[in-house]
């Protein structure tokens, strides 16, 4: 890459620059020249570049070993944009602990749902793409959720707790108890012995079932909902918080052209590639405005990733899970 000119390379289309790095191999070659050559880079053009790497680097989500990551973050000492990679970090370590948490009560509902759905049988000892998980989220939130509901009436606006509790005929709470029995024996086929047990339901045979007043019949009943209830609870919350904290890197690290105008116009010729999304008069307003003497304003940014070092993740109200994570920062995310 001798004949690189990395300046020259950022007035390209920042769509044709991702795609080109879309192979992981002249990525980390791209990282490790980007290092080498840093003192050529003009201030102008560095954001940008910052902008494009962080993306690189979500689009790998953070699977990748390479210590020039943490050499490229050593080398950026101006104070906003040591702000922005500080920013993605901070992000990006947040979203790591709610993956981590994702997976688990993912792995914990599919293991209890699977022999229901065949296509829940998943090999979990292999990574999932973010694909097959927003297929999987939202497969629990059509069919498994539903399903779940369908044992207490749920999707009857709780019209079979309204009718057990309310009851008052010894005939019919007879009935009702044989039918909550029915129920719970149909939840005991989904959920195992030992997550009731970490769940903190307690165990009961039948007949120590029947021995229960009726309104205890109805309570365990509804306290079994309670419980079982908390691991979709705890699925949508994470995947909420997930939803939250992607929403918040794709803000930072979201790269508009003409928000880096005069950065790529600072040679005499215009690059056409430039201007591929635009029509000709949108042209020549872009390099009218190139021509103000008034300075352009980027916008505000921030940042993300466990890959250049790790400090620690802010306690937040935006935050979930151990605050308190850590890793090499040379190593895999």
């Amino acid at each position: 890459m001798s004949d690189f000119d990395i300046n020259n390379y950022l007035t390209k289309n920042y769509l044709v620059i991702l795609e080109e790095l879309n192979n992981k191999n002249k990525f980390l070659n791209f990282i490790y020249y980007i290092n080498t050559n840093f003192k050529k880079i003009k201030i102008s053009k560095l954001e940008l570049l910052i902008k494009i790497i962080l993306n690189k680097i979500l689009y790998y989500e953070g699977n990748l070993k390479n210590k020039e990551f943490k050499n490229f973050y050593d080398n950026i000492d101006d104070e906003e944009n040591k702000e922005l990679l500080d920013n993605f970090i901070d992000y990006y370590d947040n979203l790591d602990i709610l993956k981590k948490n994702y997976y688990l009560i993912l792995f914990i509902i599919v293991s209890s749902f699977k022999e229901k759905y065949n296509y829940l049988k998943l090999d979990f000892s292999k990574r999932l793409d973010n694909k097959s998980l927003d297929n999987l989220g939202n497969l629990i939130e059509n069919d498994i959720f539903r399903y779940y509901n369908s044992f207490f009436d749920l999707n009857l606006n709780r019209a079979f707790f309204k009718r057990i509790k309310e009851c008052k005929d010894s005939n019919v709470m007879i009935i009702y108890t044989n039918e909550i029995i029915s129920r719970l024996i149909g939840l005991r086929e989904l959920f195992s012995l030992e997550l009731l047990e970490i769940l903190e339901v307690k165990k009961i045979t039948i007949s120590e079932f029947y021995e229960l007043e009726y309104l205890e019949r109805v309570n365990y009943f509804l306290n079994f909902y309670n419980k079982t209830n908390n691991l979709f609870k705890i699925f949508f919350k994470i995947t909420n918080f997930i939803k939250k904290f992607l929403l918040k890197i794709n803000d930072l690290i979201e790269i508009s052209q003409l928000d880096y105008l005069d950065s790529l116009t600072d040679s005499d010729d215009i690059n056409p590639g430039l201007f591929c999304i635009l029509d000709e008069e949108e042209i020549n307003q872009v390099i009218n405005l190139s021509n103000d003497d008034d300075e352009h304003v980027d916008t505000p940014y921030y940042n993300i990733t466990n890959l250049f070092i790790k400090s620690e993740v802010n306690n937040n109200e935006e935050s979930f899970g151990d605050s308190n994570s850590s890793s090499e920062s040379d190593g895999e995310t």
